[in-house]
């Protein structure tokens, strides 16, 4: 029963969307959290949580009313989400007439609406394994579970990385931040204050992971960039932020060198 519990309670989270607004920043956050601060992996790790739930399931205690059920509540869940993309404009419009929002509200509803999306896709995929296990339901063997927490197949497609709309950095995360950074200290561009950059950043751009794994080449969110920011500003770090500078410098000073109109 807790097994079963626990797969019903993931399906509840990827289906929660709720929204409100932050009086202080007056932005909107989704169930209580700053969207941007969302991990980009977020349904990934959800997904991969039920898969290892499911597996336990399927191999010890199921029935085909169990998987019926969770399908259900898959589609309230589906159905809620939409709901709330349907009216993320009018509550925007709405909240801006009553000048509850600020002027970052509007990049945040929209990568809300992202999120949303995500949930839904990640929910999809989620009723279409269900919906193959009732159909094959008592066929299936040992072996068909064992290769379901290696499975990546969806992984590409829940991560926020679609992002075609922000400009991307052909730089590691640390790099494109250490450029912004030196931009701003050299007096080339200008933030308003701490929360603007932290918003300005986070809202246009994407960096590469250049590191060797399987998401190498991809372009991800510049999510959670105020650790980032507080290590280049950390005096004990100067040497690791030395290093990056160097790196960033090797890969920005030959470019600019041969580059002629």
């Amino acid at each position: 029963m807790k097994n079963a519990l626990i797969i019903e309670n993931i399906i509840k989270e990827i289906s929660k969307a709720h929204l409100t607004i932050d009086s202080d920043t007056k932005d909107f956050l989704i169930n209580g959290t700053i969207p941007q601060e969302v991990p980009q992996d977020f349904c990934v790790l959800l997904y991969r949580n039920f898969e290892h739930h499911i597996k336990l399931q399927l191999k010890e205690n199921c029935s085909i009313e169990l998987l019926k059920e969770y399908v259900a509540q898959i589609d309230a869940g589906a159905e809620s989400i939409d709901n709330v993309i349907g009216h993320l404009r009018v509550n925007y419009v709405l909240a801006k007439s009553k000048d509850e929002v600020g002027v970052n509200a509007e990049s945040t509803m929209e990568y809300i609406g992202k999120m949303l999306k995500i949930k839904n896709k990640t929910l999809s995929f989620i009723k279409r394994f269900l919906l193959n296990e009732i159909k094959y339901f008592g066929y299936s063997t040992s072996e068909d579970y064992k290769t379901f927490e290696d499975s990546k197949e969806p992984e590409s497609d829940i991560l926020i990385s679609e992002k075609t709309e922000k400009v991307t950095f052909n730089l590691g995360k640390k790099e494109a931040i250490m450029f912004l950074y030196v931009l701003e200290q050299t007096g080339v561009i200008k933030f308003n204050n701490e929360v603007h950059k932290k918003q300005f950043i986070e809202n246009n751009f994407n960096y590469t992971e250049v590191r060797e794994n399987e998401h190498k080449g991809k372009a991800f969110p510049m999510l959670n960039i105020s650790s980032d920011l507080s290590v280049i500003k950390a005096s004990h770090q100067k040497k690791t932020n030395n290093k990056t500078l160097e790196k960033l410098l090797n890969q920005l000073l030959p470019k600019l060198e041969e580059f002629e109109f």
